[in-house]
C-alpha cells in the first residue's frame, strides 16, 4: 500500500484560496442578484411570479455555494494543521528516542 503524503503549506494555500473564490462568487452573484431585481418591477402577472421564485432559489443555491466553499476552506486550513501537528508530534518522539540511544 503506498504512503499517503500530505503538504501542509499546499493544504494551506488551498484553504485560502478556496476562500477567496468563495468571496468572489459572493460578489459576483450579488451584482447579478441586484440586476435581476432592479429588472422585476417591469414584470407583471406570471412572468413576475416566476422570476420571482427563480430569484428565490438563486438566492438559496448562491448562499448554499458560498458557504460550502467556505467550509471546504476551512477544512483544508484545519488539515494542514493537523498534519503539520502530527509530524511536530513525531519527529519530538523520534528526537527523544535518540536521545535515549
Amino acid at each position: 500500500m503506498r504512503e499517503l503524503r500530505s503538504a501542509p503549506f499546499d493544504l494551506r494555500q488551498s484553504g485560502v484560496a478556496l476562500g477567496e473564490i468563495a468571496a468572489q462568487v459572493r460578489s459576483a452573484f450579488t451584482a447579478s442578484d441586484a440586476r435581476i431585481a432592479a429588472a422585476r418591477p417591469g414584470w407583471r402577472g406570471d412572468s413576475a411570479a416566476a422570476l420571482a421564485s427563480v430569484l428565490t432559489e438563486w438566492q438559496r443555491v448562491t448562499r448554499d455555494l458560498h458557504r460550502d466553499l467556505v467550509e471546504h476552506g476551512q477544512r483544508f486550513g484545519a488539515a494542514a494543521r493537523q498534519y503539520s501537528d502530527a509530524d511536530a508530534t513525531e519527529a519530538d518522539a523520534v528526537r527523544t528516542t535518540a536521545e535515549q540511544i
